[in-house]
């Protein structure tokens, strides 16, 4: 891409911040709005948005773009399928399918392994225009229109998605990663911007009884904390390795 647009090293790593910081905001936005207007509205829509990224692209920018229209819709997928097991466990009064669990994981981490290389198969074949292509999003959307229960009663009132917290939160993250895309000493001010943000963010959210992020659900949750740990050294490791 950066041969193909003429564009710097430091242009083109927005690729992947861009992707990174939507999905960051993306998740806990999207879980949020199911719980609003349930999962198969969310489900749609984020697909019709992997379908819409720019696979003719006639600049960077608006490969940029698509990304982070990728990242929110691929933010749906999991948020959904995490409330339709849910509330098929509720209306049946049993537990939730490991086997379902299991294999949502499975896939999770199978498409992290295979992916790197079926997308450089793609570019040696194809360039990288063939790693745009969207076509899958249309059977995606057919399946998902048939499979998805549209009966899904919403967990809460839209009024009640924490506007205000989503916000904080997103400009908490965004601030970090503008300072780290250009780290220098001359943008002091970003991370002491994303600092603020983010004890803001914290306070409200304590104090909120409708939090965007129950961060009380953390206080004295040894087991949870320790969950958080191990997927963040995980993920360390795993993108410091890439």
């Amino acid at each position: 891409m950066e041969r193909a647009f003429d564009a710097s090293p430091s242009q083109t790593a927005w690729l992947v911040a861009g992707l990174c910081l939507a999905t960051a905001v993306g998740q806990p936005v999207v879980g949020r709005l199911v719980d609003a207007f349930g999962p198969r509205r969310l489900y749609l829509t984020g697909t019709a948005l992997v379908g819409l990224v720019g696979t003719l692209a006639p600049r960077l920018w608006v490969l940029v773009v698509s990304r982070v229209l990728l990242a929110f819709g691929t933010s749906a997928a999991y948020p959904a399928s995490m409330s339709l097991l849910r509330s098929e466990a509720d209306r049946t009064g049993t537990r939730s399918p490991s086997g379902v669990l299991a294999t949502l994981s499975i896939c999770n981490q199978t498409a992290s392994v295979a992916g790197p290389a079926v997308g450089g198969l793609l570019i040696g074949v194809g360039g990288w225009h063939w790693l745009r292509d969207q076509r899958a999003s249309v059977p995606g959307l057919s399946r998902a229109g048939r499979a998805v229960s549209a009966s899904t009663t919403p967990a809460m009132r839209a009024a009640e998605t924490g506007v205000v917290g989503v916000l904080l939160f997103a400009a908490s993250l965004t601030a970090f990663v503008l300072f780290r895309m250009h780290a220098a000493a001359a943008r002091w001010y970003l991370p002491v911007l994303g600092l603020i943000g983010g004890a803001a963010f914290a306070r409200r959210e304590i104090n909120d009884r409708e939090p965007f992020l129950d961060l009380r659900v953390l206080g004295d949750n040894m087991p949870l904390l320790a969950t958080y740990a191990r997927q963040l050294l995980t993920c360390t490791a795993s993108y410091a390795y890439l």
